[in-house]
């Protein structure tokens, strides 16, 4: 998990919290809702960027508001280590698999990702590309310098601007008009 943790890190600050600017990386920054960092429809775009910048393998952590990010803790609550690594080949479905199944452990810990991880953290072996996502937001960011022809039309990808905008961000989550503005403003600043 040491190893996962570490590469996922080289790409992302895996000590960031919203509205600080999350990636190591600069470049084109997406806009998702949290959820659908789960999805298969993001699989097949995290495949077609993996392949574009020639990934050799992906890494994904992930950690929730009770364990934090101690991995002896996850693993003691959920029965399975907060990561994972997959590889471009077969990436959308072992991807999607990873993220939406209970991972057998001797605890009968019901660990499934989509619904216990608070935070995720995705990076590839290239260091071009890498996603952050947050539950608390309800947000998650893609930053890559790279936009591959054909993503996939799966899911939608909005622009950093939907960060201000009322009718797409939830202003429930006790999460300040300012701080929205302030996570906007980071990710104009690091395209």
């Amino acid at each position: 998990m040491a190893e996962i943790r570490a590469r996922a890190e080289t790409s992302c600050r895996l000590d960031a919290s919203f509205p600080a600017w999350p990636f190591k990386i600069k470049g084109e920054v997406f806009v998702y809702d949290f959820v659908e960092v789960f999805s298969l429809e993001f699989a097949l775009t995290l495949m077609k960027i993996a392949e574009s910048c020639a990934d050799e393998e992906i890494f994904v952590v992930g950690w929730d508001d009770v364990t934090g990010r101690d991995d002896g803790r996850y693993l003691q609550r959920y029965g399975a280590y907060p990561g994972f690594r997959v590889t471009p080949d077969g990436l959308a479905e072992s991807y999607w698999r990873s993220m939406t199944t209970n991972r057998a452990n001797t605890r009968g810990a019901y660990n499934i990702p989509e619904v216990v991880f608070d935070y995720v953290a995705i990076a590839g072996t290239s260091q071009r590309w890498a996603v952050w996502g947050q539950r608390g937001w309800d947000v998650a960011l893609l930053v890559t310098d790279e936009v591959p022809d054909g993503l996939p039309d799966g899911i939608a990808h909005n622009s950093p601007n939907v960060l201000t905008d009322p009718g797409w961000v939830i202003m429930d989550h006790g999460i300040t008009r300012g701080e929205w503005r302030r996570l906007q403003d980071n990710c104009v600043l690091q395209s």
